[in-house]
């Protein structure tokens, strides 16, 4: 499964493109280093916050992921990448229920974004039916 790119950045947010640059090319360890740093400077900033989630996300690390997720959610409720990354998030884990959740949110706050939509009725189908889910 293909991870998400992280979210562009609001001028709000004390972030900087070599951090996006560093966790794009897989060093998450040294990419949340520099998010901690950040994370101190502006605490609640949405996007920071799933960016940190994604990183943890990519080094399997899923109970920090969520608790990194939701507090994304719950600074940004309309955030509809957070959503759906929270849906990545538990379909990888196999929590599909919570999956179709997310995905639902997402699909709910973005209808136009065509990724959400395939999860989403592979989720309905259930995994033996993944042939029918195209």
């Amino acid at each position: 499964m293909r991870l998400h790119r992280p979210n562009m950045l609001l001028p709000s947010c004390v972030l900087s493109l070599p951090l996006l640059l560093l966790q794009d090319h897989q060093d998450m360890d040294v990419a949340l280093v520099k998010y901690r740093v950040a994370a101190a400077a502006s605490p609640n900033c949405p996007q920071l916050w799933n960016n940190i989630g994604m990183c943890f996300f990519g080094k399997q690390r899923y109970i920090a992921a969520i608790a990194c997720l939701k507090r994304a959610l719950y600074l940004d409720p309309f955030e509809w990448l957070v959503a759906y990354n929270l849906g990545l998030l538990h379909l990888s884990t196999g929590q599909a229920a919570s999956a179709f959740h997310y995905f639902s949110t997402a699909v709910n706050h973005k209808p136009e974004f065509a990724h959400r939509w395939g999860q989403l009725s592979w989720l309905s189908l259930g995994p033996g039916s993944l042939l029918w889910a195209s």
